[in-house]
């Protein structure tokens, strides 16, 4: 989701705290793209637990998985293989963005019925923008 597309922005900043070699980056990078393929789960865990289930689950792990990002970044928390922890978080933390995604795409699919289509497409436009406009305000 949004955060996918803000990587690049902190990417060099990781590479630099903790020399890191351009295809190390790249693994970290890449595991949220992969993890992607598997974000289908979350849609079956809403069916399962309900949107509100799903979008609390989805916040306490994007939420846990990015604030942990963030001691380990600032080292506040020190660990021994970074790639591997990065790449960690930024896997759980897809995934619990994902569970967010698919609790709002169902309230809106369930809501709209036969008019769905143009909130979704807005919603799914706000998901790539938002970390357009993020970027510009905090970076």
């Amino acid at each position: 989701c949004g955060f996918t597309y803000s990587f690049s922005t902190f990417s060099r900043a990781l590479k630099t705290e903790f020399h890191l070699s351009e295809s190390e980056i790249g693994t970290i990078g890449v595991v949220q793209l992969g993890v992607g393929l598997i974000t289908c789960s979350a849609g079956l865990l809403v069916d399962r637990v309900g949107v509100t289930g799903g979008l609390l689950v989805g916040v306490v792990v994007n939420s846990g998985s990015w604030f942990l990002y963030g001691l380990v970044a600032n080292r506040v928390v020190s660990v021994s293989y970074p790639v591997w922890v990065f790449s960690g978080l930024s896997a759980t933390a897809t995934l619990g963005g994902a569970c967010v995604t698919a609790s709002v795409f169902t309230v809106l699919a369930k809501n709209f019925g036969e008019r769905r289509a143009v909130p979704i497409g807005i919603a799914k436009a706000w998901v790539g923008t938002a970390a357009g406009i993020g970027t510009e305000l905090f970076v």
